[in-house]
């Protein structure tokens, strides 16, 4: 990447402004600020005010100090980012949603009585709110199915306000009077949603750049509907490319991608069908053969694998995601127990938990619980098992039988990290905070002496450091909620 030498008021002449600048890019992806130094000096200035630093060099020594590299990064993040957002934004979209998307979801969810959204750089919140809204007043038939929309974001203070769920007048202002008193109630100064379209709704920490998904540890797979929009925009090339691939392996197979208007090049969704709604695009994820994953902070591109487009032309999946790729690695995202799979019988218990966790990640829930008990009466003892069986439940909307099966692998396995982080989110979402944060509390202690480059079995390809700073990110918005 090139940077070309820049004379920014208030900065001139710092000999590590540039070296500065570019670290900033790379870290995070926003290329968005290549040509944006005015408004990235703003946001540096005031950090480094904060902080009592008074040149570019010294600050760029904090970003690569351990762990307080790590909590200003993600401090500076969070002014980097663009929070504007509002209650039914291009209502042109939620219209695409109601009438095309909702109706086929409906119809093929039927069954199975469940519904999985993500809302991607949910910023405030007003998006999930808004589907949730959409869901209880537009589809009546699905108000006892088990609906999950994920919020998730990097700015703590974001996830915060939408984990209370108070807003300002400002967020209403493309809706109408009618929705804003009967949805929500006055609260000082602000306009508390009500509790019936808080239900299944949830918000928690997530840097699309730097954390894997889809992922299981962190309930980012299966999803019916997955909105991304107006956040691409500000990544470079190679980001996008990688992040398209990732956001299609988190569809189920016949799920919806929505991104906004002045989203990068079409060329990037050929893999999914294209529906031209009025004021609106949307993709659609078709059949196809699973997708052996690979991914890579920096970048990845998977084996090649064909995709229907359109019914016509089949697409490399891999050209899609590779599309201005820079960098290319080869960190793959299966687990410990996986890749030891294809060496053991098929009956194996290693086998059978690498099999119920691509069930998992392909959406087929039924299937993975399926599985479960089958190696639940062969091995009741056996800690990943019930930790697998918690996922499964999740996936299923059996919110009864989560919680327990969490608490019986940690029974069995005191230091089972990952059961103990997922325990957490559990907690955060039914908004039991205290419990949450004991929860990642525990997660801390357990990882404090580890060696911080290790890789979790069975977590995606997560990192002990990426874990780390994941549980502290977590407590944090709770603590700020």
């Amino acid at each position: 990447m090139t940077i070309a030498q820049a004379s920014v008021p208030g900065m001139e002449g710092d000999p590590s402004y540039d070296q500065l600048k570019r670290h900033i890019i790379d870290s995070t992806g926003l290329a968005y600020y290549l040509d944006k130094d005015v408004e990235l000096v703003a946001q540096l200035g005031r950090r480094m005010a904060a902080l009592g630093i008074a040149d570019c060099g010294t600050y760029l020594s904090l970003l690569h100090d351990g762990h307080a590299g790590e909590s200003e990064h993600d401090a500076l993040a969070e002014g980097l980012t663009i929070g504007e957002t509002f209650f039914f934004r291009h209502q042109e979209v939620f219209d695409a949603i109601r009438n095309r998307v909702l109706p086929e979801l409906i119809d093929r969810n039927r069954q199975q009585r469940r519904l999985r959204v993500w809302s991607a750089g949910c910023a405030t919140g007003p998006e999930p709110y808004s589907l949730a809204i959409l869901l209880r007043r537009f589809a009546p038939q699905i108000a006892d199915w088990d609906v999950t929309i994920v919020g998730t974001d990097i700015n703590r203070d974001f996830l915060a306000q939408g984990q209370r769920g108070e807003f300002n007048d400002w967020a209403f202002r493309s809706a109408s009077d009618e929705l804003k008193h009967s949805c929500f109630v006055r609260s000082g100064q602000t306009w508390r949603i009500k509790d019936e379209y808080r239900r299944g709704v949830l918000f928690q920490y997530h840097n699309l750049v730097q954390h894997p998904f889809p992922s299981l540890i962190n309930s980012l797979s299966a999803f019916d509907l997955v909105l991304c929009r107006n956040v691409m925009i500000y990544f470079e090339p190679a980001i996008v490319g990688r992040l398209v691939g990732q956001f299609y392996d988190c569809l189920v197979d016949g799920g919806w991608f929505v991104v906004g208007p002045t989203e990068p090049s079409v060329e990037l969704f050929r893999a999914f069908q294209t529906l031209n709604s009025p004021g609106a695009v949307l993709y659609r994820k078709g059949p196809r053969a699973p997708v052996s994953a690979v991914w890579s902070p920096l970048g990845a591109t998977p084996p090649s694998v064909q995709a229907p487009v359109n019914g016509q032309a089949r697409v490399d999946l891999a050209t899609t995601r590779a599309i201005g790729e820079s960098q290319v690695a080869a960190s793959s995202r299966l687990p410990y127990a996986s890749q030891r799979a294809s060496r053991s019988p098929a009956n194996s218990i290693p086998a059978m938990l690498a099999e119920a966790r691509e069930k998992l990640n392909g959406g087929q829930s039924e299937a993975a619980a399926e599985l479960c008990r089958k190696l639940m009466t062969a091995q009741q003892l056996n800690p990943l098992v019930h930790f697998y069986h918690a996922l499964a439940a999740e996936q299923q909307g059996h919110q009864a039988e989560i919680e327990p099966a969490l608490r019986r692998a940690i029974y069995l396995d005191r230091d089972f990290v990952l059961a103990h982080y997922h325990l957490g989110l559990v907690l955060q979402r039914k908004r039991d905070g205290q419990a949450a944060q004991r929860s990642f509390r525990n997660v801390l202690v357990l990882l404090q002496n580890r060696d911080e480059s290790e890789i979790f079995p069975d977590a995606d390809g997560l990192t002990v450091g990426a874990l780390l700073q994941l549980t502290r990110m977590h407590l944090e918005v709770l603590l700020r909620a």
